[in-house]
């Protein structure tokens, strides 16, 4: 009985060590290959409010400080800021900076 008890015990913390350590390599294989979100670069990326052509308010997108143009030399004006930020979401992914988030 003394040593069914002992061999259970010794399988019981085996079980614990190899749950443990697997746990540890999948966190570690994760860190290594997806690059999580607080890793990435900070945004060079923001919003500006301006006018648009009907002289409404509106959000812009800027980079560096400096409102982004297309290529007709206009800057879009866009309504609404969860927009802008859409949009804005798009191109840091695109160049791998970290998102940013509406609060």
């Amino acid at each position: 009985m003394n040593t069914l008890l002992v061999c259970c015990t010794i399988l019981f913390v085996c079980v614990c060590i190899v749950y443990t350590m697997n746990k540890r390599i999948a966190a570690w294989v994760y860190v290594k290959t997806v690059n999580p979100e607080g890793t990435k670069p900070k945004s060079p990326y923001g919003l500006s409010r301006e006018r648009n052509q009907n002289d409404d308010w509106g959000y812009c997108i800027t980079k560096d400080g400096k409102i982004i143009y297309d290529e007709s030399n206009s800057a879009v004006v866009y309504s609404l800021v969860e927009g802008a930020i859409k949009d804005m979401n798009i191109l840091e992914q695109l160049e791998g900076y970290e998102k940013t988030k509406l609060k």
